[in-house]
């Protein structure tokens, strides 16, 4: 049975023996909260090997709440979830599972995506007709940090449901969902260049330059960092862009980053030059300029200039 068949099938089950034991059916409230707490956790010790604990809670509009399910996304690549404990406040529960490599399938059942998955379902005992009030923790989550970068702690609306001991229809809920990110650190230029030792000579058989950028991280924070090298003519058209491999580095560590240009796909030979530029991840998960924190006298950018002939 797929996943989302058996979702259908706990809920119907759910809906079906809350029918049998309501006597009638009460008002529920218009609209309450199901959230994760905290919300937000930005915080740049939380290197990888680390870990935090996130709860996903219902607020104090939610009343006579008989049972619960959600499906809680994360992006595997940063984050590993690695503990899920409902409370005891629902002792029935019927779904507690975590799932590292979820994939995600288009309509021709193709993998499009691959995500971290917590789903949780519980309920008070069948039979029970009077639910619980919040403010209340539904549910404890732990996560181990494994990369910098950023990960929405998302809660799947099409999957959420609150049942009302009641009887149908269930609780409207309003979502809020979390954020985590650990890309504090500020990326700063202590030696910004571009290899000169092959620049200088163009006839290379494989037509191949190696640019190098050697970065270091100022001791703000674990910080996930490349350099961008961009080719420009001699009238400053841009007509290349390379990119390094994006590393991790450590507070104060320095490291070298590097890519291959190909001179001759340059075509044209004539006079070129290559801009090195750091960047660095920061917290809304965007690649920005490693300008910000540099040291009196450091540069994020650099450029080099230099012959192609055939």
């Amino acid at each position: 049975m797929g996943m989302k068949t058996l979702k259908k099938s706990m809920m119907l089950s759910i809906i079906a023996a809350l029918l049998v034991a309501a006597m009638s059916f009460a008002p529920v409230s218009a609209e309450d909260t199901l959230f994760v707490n905290p919300s937000s956790i930005v915080d740049g010790t939380k290197i990888p090997g680390s870990t935090f604990t996130i709860t996903v809670d219902i607020d104090a509009g939610v009343t006579n709440l008989w049972g619960y399910e959600f499906k809680l996304w994360y992006d595997t690549k940063v984050l590993t979830a690695t503990l899920s404990t409902p409370s005891t406040d629902f002792p029935d529960v019927s779904m507690n599972k975590i799932d590292d490599n979820y994939k995600v399938l288009d309509k021709y059942y193709r993998v499009v995506a691959v995500k971290g998955l917590v789903w949780v379902s519980a309920s008070l005992p069948m039979g029970t007709t009077v639910g619980l009030n919040g403010p209340r923790t539904l549910v404890t989550i732990t996560f181990s940090v494994d990369d910098i970068g950023t990960s929405t702690l998302n809660i799947d609306e099409s999957y959420t449901i609150l049942m009302s001991a009641a009887g149908p229809p269930p609780i409207k809920v309003t979502i809020v969902d979390g954020y985590f990110a650990n890309t504090l650190g500020i990326v700063a230029l202590n030696t910004m260049f571009v290899e000169t030792r092959r620049f200088s000579l163009t006839r290379d058989p494989e037509g191949l330059q190696t640019l190098t950028g050697l970065i270091k991280e100022m001791g703000f924070g674990w910080t996930k960092a490349r350099v961008k090298f961009t080719v420009y003519d001699a009238e400053g058209k841009r007509v290349k862009e390379l990119m390094s491999e994006n590393k991790t580095i450590a507070p104060e560590q320095e490291i070298t980053l590097s890519a291959d240009l190909n001179v001759r796909e340059l075509q044209i030979p004539a006079s070129y030059s290559v801009e090195a530029r750091v960047e660095y991840l920061d917290t809304t998960g965007t690649w920005v300029s490693g300008r910000k924190g540099s040291p009196e006298g450091a540069r994020s950018t650099m450029t080099k200039s230099f012959t192609v002939e055939y």
